[in-house]
């Protein structure tokens, strides 16, 4: 209830996606997973997702903005190098964990 109270949830409409995830990650997702899984949660958030849609407001945000969101880190995800195969992009696996943080993060 303490971590809930430090959200104000009357001024939803003043959040980004970014700010947003960052809230989400420190109130809710850290206290609550693996070291290991803190730190992919971060580049998830840090890396793949604020550069691309942390400035959409939280309450504009639209599934088309995510499916552009899934195919760009498909086509060009990767960072500082290419795959082995040369793909700029990242895996579908990875894609997919993206979804699923994101999928926590607004429920």
């Amino acid at each position: 209830m303490e971590q809930a109270q430090q959200v104000d949830v009357t001024r939803t409409d003043e959040y980004t996606v970014a700010s947003w995830l960052r809230a989400w990650y420190d109130l809710y997702a850290l206290p609550n997973i693996r070291q290991a899984t803190a730190d992919r949660y971060k580049l998830m958030i840090e890396t793949y997702t604020i550069p691309r849609i942390g400035k959409i407001k939280l309450k504009k945000l639209t599934s088309r903005d995510l499916q552009k969101l899934y195919k760009n880190l498909m086509e060009h995800g990767r960072v500082n190098q290419r795959s082995g195969h040369g793909n700029p992009g990242l895996s579908s696996t990875t894609v997919r964990s993206v979804h699923l943080m994101l999928h926590s993060a607004f429920e």
